[in-house]
């Protein structure tokens, strides 16, 4: 089992505690999975039974289920097409979804595909999903041209909306550029997700980074900050 080490504000610990069905969307390559997944282990110190559940059927190379052992390792349930991983093609999605969301005396994640075309599959579980609690997070790169002015962000989450007939409720600057990113390239994302948020009236949750980012990052940052400890690896490094 891996050690995670979190920095908890207030802010952070509202986001663990008040919801029971978490959504993390994003344009692709937003690092959305990785974010979901450090988000699921630390929210195991706040819920005994929980589920993420693989809803990728965009991107066939990081999947929520290449961190399976980390998450099984923690007791976290991992809900996949048994497909995922492979070089299957299979869009169908598991029938234990619809389980997940519903029962009792548990909390949810769904790590949602790329941008809008991911984030249609979502439009089937509506009535679930806001039926109870929830969290619609849209996870923010950006290093990534897509994503790089506050224009193209609110592009982004409007069609992520308008494919999922859901708001989103809440961004995650995950602003990086893998080993080289610096701390000046996070608060950059920030400084951006600040305007994006003023425009939409879309609150910043939180931000991810590593630690030792985190750990020089202005202080009321680093109070509402996630420290990425399980990362993916690249398939060509």
């Amino acid at each position: 089992m891996v050690d995670f080490f979190f920095i908890l504000g207030d802010i952070m610990l509202k986001e663990f505690r008040e919801y029971k069905i978490y959504v993390f969307v994003g344009h692709f390559g937003s690092g959305k999975t990785e974010t979901a997944v450090n988000f699921a282990l630390k929210l195991r110190d706040f819920e005994k039974k929980i589920n993420i559940v693989d809803m990728d059927i965009v991107n066939p190379f990081f999947r929520t289920v290449d961190f399976r052992p980390d998450l099984e390792d923690s007791g976290i349930n991992v809900i996949a097409s048994r497909y995922a991983g492979t070089n299957i093609e299979s869009p169908a999605l598991p029938r234990e979804i619809l389980t997940a969301l519903n029962e009792d005396g548990s909390r949810t994640i769904l790590d949602v595909g790329g941008d809008d075309i991911g984030a249609r599959v979502l439009a089937g579980y509506r009535e679930h999903i806001l039926g109870f609690p929830n969290r619609i997070y849209c996870v923010v790169n950006i290093r990534r041209p897509e994503t790089n002015t506050p224009e193209k962000i609110i592009k982004v989450i409007s069609q992520i909306e308008e494919s999922s007939g859901i708001r989103v409720t809440a961004l995650v600057n995950n602003t990086n550029l893998a080993d080289e990113t610096q701390v000046e390239d996070v608060v950059e994302g920030q400084q951006m997700l600040n305007k994006v948020s003023i425009q939409k009236g879309i609150p910043i949750a939180f931000i991810c980074a590593d630690e030792k980012i985190i750990d020089v990052l202005p202080g009321a940052m680093r109070q509402s900050s996630l420290t990425h400890k399980v990362r993916n690896t690249l398939p060509w490094k």
